[in-house]
């Protein structure tokens, strides 16, 4: 027969191993609590970082762009007159930004990885995951658009230009990586502009790819300044003070 000693033996050992399962169950439950908390923490300082970054970038972006919306505007609405007394930089200058699309490519390693690992469903703060996800969407539309503007430069306009004037003279050749590089544009003059550039106004087409440039320039600003309120959210939610403000 089993004594009133045995079963509360056995009471209490089964109750000890249980509890040591229970123990070890919480101590690995808290440890991957833990474990995930830290990679959260990891993420968050790595995305204050990027965003910072992404802040201070598209001031750059949408001054350039602003560059473009000036010379093209310019180019659009020069007279006859002020065609004929145009300087050989300035022309260049015209050219480039008519010929050269400069695409704004933000740093988005931390939040890319956050999104292949599937961890980004996992951070706790909701207002900060909506926030990622109005800025990966405004960032998409930003690519789509862009890739629009190149496209139309490089299918219309750089075939159009190099059909009538000598590019090298007049569109962007690249940095010079050492000093005893030549440079392509020495030979611009008033003479090249008064034989390449002037007879480029006479003909509608040469105004109506400026204002397809123009168009396709204030459409990215408006696309980057969306961009750039997003990024002031995702800092306010991360507490960044460095990147909270939008500078005209």
């Amino acid at each position: 027969m089993i004594n009133k000693e045995s079963i509360k033996k056995f009471t209490i050992e089964s109750a000890a191993i249980i509890s040591s399962i229970l123990i070890a169950f919480s101590i690995d439950s808290y440890w991957d609590i833990y474990k995930q908390e830290q990679s959260q923490k990891t993420a968050i300082e790595a995305l204050k970082m990027e965003f910072e970054e992404s802040h201070d970038s598209l001031k750059g972006a949408i001054s350039q762009k602003n560059g473009v919306v000036k010379r093209m505007t310019k180019l659009i609405l020069m007279t006859d007159a002020e065609v004929t007394t145009l300087e050989a930089k300035e022309s260049q200058k015209m050219i480039n930004s008519l010929s050269t699309v400069y695409t704004y490519i933000p740093l988005t390693a931390s939040l890319d990885s956050l999104v292949s690992s599937g961890e980004l469903n996992k951070i706790n703060n909701k207002k900060l995951r909506e926030a990622l996800a109005a800025y990966r969407s405004e960032l998409e539309s930003l690519n789509r658009t862009q890739k629009w503007a190149l496209e139309t430069v490089n299918l219309r306009t750089i075939p159009f230009l190099a059909e009538r004037i000598p590019m090298h003279l007049f569109s962007y050749n690249g940095p010079l990586v050492e000093s005893n590089v030549h440079d392509l544009t020495n030979e611009l003059n008033s003479k090249a502009v008064s034989t390449y550039i002037a007879p480029l106004f006479n003909e509608i087409a040469f105004r109506n790819l400026a204002q397809n440039r123009l168009l396709s320039a204030r459409l990215t600003i408006l696309k980057l300044k969306v961009l750039q309120e997003c990024v002031v959210k995702v800092c306010m939610v991360l507490k960044n003070k460095n990147c909270i403000s939008i500078e005209a």
